[in-house]
């Protein structure tokens, strides 16, 4: 093995050093971000569910089997 393939190893082995010392940071980062996706999606689903819930309670009892 060359001296300039070693030293690329080398180099290279001190990258993924890196990348695992990184990888805590990264991980927390990834656990905030699913926390804030999951939030913002289930938001829309909660309006729709209480608007459906307000045109059940105002118009429920004058719909048929098929419309509610």
């Amino acid at each position: 093995m060359t001296e300039q393939e070693i030293s690329d190893l080398q180099t290279e082995l001190q990258e993924l050093r890196q990348q695992l010392a990184d990888l805590p940071a990264r991980q927390e980062e990834m656990e905030q971000f699913a926390y804030v996706a999951s939030h913002d999606l289930k938001e829309p689903l909660r309006i729709v569910a209480n608007y459906l819930g307000l045109l059940n309670r105002r118009y429920g009892p004058q719909l048929d089997d098929t419309a509610r």
